[in-house]
């Protein structure tokens, strides 16, 4: 829903002649600042049009979708009483650090999760931290616009290829470049989240 211009609704609303449930989370949107799509729809489709607001949260745990509202600044939001880990904040020194503490808390197999997620800023920070991990022996696979499938194991992709996937284990990688979606980029790898949640970053050097 937050995605879509005025345009692109009323291109929708002469395609097709039918009932619309249109869905959206506003914290997800993948421009600069959130736009109250609800403002125009009315005079898109009609004024009968049915407002329903969903506020529970069943995906993450709750220290995850915590986590995520305090990022976003959402309130209302009823969290689901099923707990889990504490969500790992960490800076790093190097990216080789980085890189090991994934490794190290990588819980995938037979014996623990079936999904997991290295989640960057860009897709050049993916593509480097996915050839990275593969040169450290991790089973990864590496997912770009051209990607048709996904697979059990760890992926690597950015935040807005990551939309509408979820992930048991999820790595956000903070990037150190300014982002003007950083905010939008965090709640998203965030929410990807099913049972656990690492969000690292690699210290810079103070500029003199």
């Amino acid at each position: 829903m937050q995605d879509y211009s005025y345009l692109q609704y009323m291109l929708l609303e002469n395609l097709f002649d039918c009932r619309m449930t249109i869905l959206g989370d506003y914290a997800q949107t993948l421009d600069t600042k959130q736009h109250d799509v609800l403002k125009f729809l009315p005079k898109i489709f009609g004024r009968e049009i049915r407002k329903v607001i969903l506020n529970k949260s069943y995906r993450n745990t709750y220290e995850i979708a915590r986590y995520a509202a305090e990022i976003s600044g959402i309130t209302g939001l009823e969290l689901l009483e099923r707990h889990g880990s504490p969500v790992q904040v960490q800076k790093f020194d190097s990216e080789e650090g980085m890189l090991d503490a994934i490794i190290s808390n990588m819980n995938l197999g037979p014996d623990g999760y079936e999904t997991g997620a290295v989640i960057t800023m860009t897709e050049e920070e993916a593509y480097d931290i996915y050839r990275l991990l593969k040169v450290k022996g991790a089973d990864a696979a590496y997912v770009d616009r051209d990607s048709s499938s996904f697979k059990r194991g760890l992926t690597v992709t950015t935040f807005y290829l990551a939309k509408g996937l979820e992930f048991d284990q999820v790595f956000t990688i903070r990037g150190n470049e300014e982002n003007p979606l950083r905010e939008q980029a965090e709640y998203i790898a965030a929410t990807r989240a099913l049972q656990e949640l690492y969000v690292y970053e690699i210290k810079t050097e103070p500029e003199n």
